[in-house]
C-alpha cells in the first residue's frame, strides 16, 4: 500500500524578472509580534553554533581527539535534536510571516525544492541517505536512490528542470509537513507525484 502526497500551489512559472517582494496584509505587526519575531530569529545563531560544534566534534577526530562509542551516540542525538529545533524555529517565523498576509517571491528550480527538502528531512532520521542524496548528478540517480528508502518520485525531466515563481520557504514548509506525515505513518511506500496543469504545480 503506498502512500500518496498531495498538494496543489498556484504559481507563475518562469517569470525572469521576478524579485523578492513582500506583501504586507491587516492589520499591521503589533509590538507584541514584532518582540516574539526578533527572540526567534534571535534563537537561530546559537542553534548554528551549536549545529557546527557538534558537527565538528562528529566529523574531525584528527582536530578534536577520537570520541569513543558512547559518545558518538550522545552528540548524534543532539545533533539530531538541535536540527529539529532549527526547524521548529524556522516553522515560528513563517507562521507570524502567515498571520500577518506576508509573502515572499522569488524564482526557484523544483528540483532544488524537492532535493533540499528531503535532504533536510532524512538528514534526521538517516544521515547516510541524505549524503546519497546530495551526491545524486540527474533525476534517474535521485529516483533510484530514494527508492532504496521507500520512495517512489514521480516527475518527469522537463519539470525537474522548471523555474517556478513563488514563496520558497513557506512552499518547503508546506511540502516538509506532508512528506513526514506521510513518512511516519506509511505502511510500505510512499509516492510523490509532481506534475504541471495549466499555470499550477500538482504534487
Amino acid at each position: 500500500m503506498k502512500e500518496t502526497v498531495k498538494m496543489d500551489v498556484s504559481t507563475t512559472a518562469n517569470q525572469p524578472n521576478a524579485r523578492k517582494t513582500e506583501k504586507k496584509g491587516n492589520p499591521p505587526m503589533g509590538r507584541e509580534r514584532i518582540k516574539i519575531d526578533l527572540l526567534i530569529h534571535d534563537l537561530k545563531v546559537p542553534l548554528a553554533v551549536i549545529e557546527a560544534g557538534l558537527t565538528s566534534m562528529l566529523n574531525r577526530p584528527e582536530k578534536y581527539g577520537p570520541i569513543t562509542e558512547k559518545q558518538k551516540r550522545v552528540f548524534d542525538r543532539a545533533l539530531r535534536n538541535t536540527k529539529v529545533l532549527k526547524t521548529l524555529v524556522a516553522d515560528a517565523l513563517e507562521l507570524g510571516r502567515s498571520g500577518e498576509g506576508i509573502v515572499f517571491f522569488s524564482n526557484f528550480r523544483l528540483a532544488d525544492l524537492i532535493e533540499e527538502t528531503l535532504v533536510e528531512i532524512l538528514d534526521l532520521t538517516d544521515t547516510g541517505m541524505a549524503e546519497k542524496l546530495k551526491g545524486c548528478i540527474n533525476l534517474t540517480q535521485f529516483k533510484e536512490t530514494l527508492e532504496e528508502k521507500g520512495l517512489l518520485l514521480s516527475m518527469g525531466e522537463d519539470l525537474w528542470g522548471q523555474e517556478i515563481c513563488q514563496d520558497e520557504t513557506k512552499i518547503k514548509q508546506i511540502l516538509r509537513n506532508l512528506l513526514n506525515n506521510a513518512l511516519k505513518y506509511r505502511k510500505s511506500r510512499v509516492e510523490l507525484s509532481v506534475e504541471c496543469r495549466q499555470d499550477a504545480i500538482i504534487f
